[in-house]
């Protein structure tokens, strides 16, 4: 009887010298998802921004790197050296002259790399491809209520709103935070002073974004408590959500995006509510906060 010896290799996750290394991508694509201004006292990025253009960069095993750019969807290239954690990178002739000299990883989670270069931006990578936007676009990354705010003497919540937009460079915009009881049913305006499309009460602000890929925060959408409308007894609960319209594209039918509803509860003595942050953010962003364990704050 022959006897046979049967060999099995498990292979583990990756260990730390391999993966903290840009050796692991010779010869590969990453794809970037995300980026923006790095903080190294606080290890974290000051508003980042969702890559939606497919940029992507790609090792060639022969020393060559090949960047192509969001803007455009042009190519450089360059040759590259590897040496543990930095990438070191030099224009090629034609290529114009960068700006990351190097690039740092900070850490590697699954299909994740998080990198900062010299020049002080911050940058997640993945392995896997990521959406794309062709035309104008926005993303709500997150919505708060705040209660029991004063302006100009009437008491009553302020809507705060995070947004990121995408090709809609000197776009009137319009961000907008509409009131229903229940969900999808709308509450009716009854003097005017509030109102959004077909009567339902409504706060809104209109901006101009003067770049293609602009992230601001804090947008604050105010409402008086006494234009709910709902008198001073009882306990009602209120549901809002947020839409983001483009008025140069079209007319109130043309919103770009619109967040889940966030509810509180309203009556004449106090008011509790909750916070929205979109689980989807960009397709990845909530998970790259998880993954990084809190670098993405900023």
């Amino acid at each position: 009887m022959k006897k046979f010896l049967v060999l099995i290799t498990i292979l583990a996750s990756c260990t730390s010298s391999y993966c903290q290394s840009w050796s692991a991508y010779r010869g590969r694509t990453l794809y970037l998802a995300s980026y923006g201004a790095y903080n190294p006292s606080t290890n974290s990025c000051k508003n980042p921004l969702v890559c939606r253009f497919g940029e992507y960069m790609t090792f060639g095993k022969n020393g060559v790197l090949t960047w192509n750019s969001r803007y455009g969807g042009t190519n450089s290239s360059y040759t590259y050296t590897m040496n543990g954690k930095r990438i070191n990178l030099k224009p090629r002739s034609g290529s114009y002259d960068p700006n990351d000299k190097y690039i740092e990883i900070i850490r590697i989670q699954g299909d994740n790399v998080l990198t900062r270069s010299n020049n002080g931006v911050y940058r997640i990578f993945s392995t896997k491809r990521q959406p794309v936007i062709t035309g104008p676009g926005a993303e709500i990354t997150s919505y708060t209520i705040e209660h029991n705010v004063y302006r100009n003497n009437q008491k009553g919540l302020i809507v705060h709103v995070d947004a990121q937009f995408f090709h809609v460079s000197n776009h009137q915009l319009r961000v907008s935070a509409y009131f229903d009881r229940p969900e999808n049913n709308g509450m009716q305006d009854q003097n005017g002073q509030y109102r959004g499309y077909n009567g339902v009460i409504c706060t809104e602000l209109s901006i101009t974004n003067n770049g293609d890929d602009t992230f601001i925060k804090d947008l604050q959408l105010f409402l008086p408590y006494s234009e709910l409308h709902l008198g001073n007894s009882g306990t009602y609960n209120v549901a809002c959500h947020v839409y983001i319209h483009d008025n140069t594209l079209g007319g109130v039918d043309y919103y770009l995006t619109k967040s889940d509803f966030v509810h509180f509860n309203y009556d004449a003595s106090t008011v509790t509510g909750s916070s929205y942050s979109d689980a989807d953010f960009a397709g990845a962003a909530a998970i790259l906060w998880l993954l990084f364990g809190g670098l993405y704050l900023y």
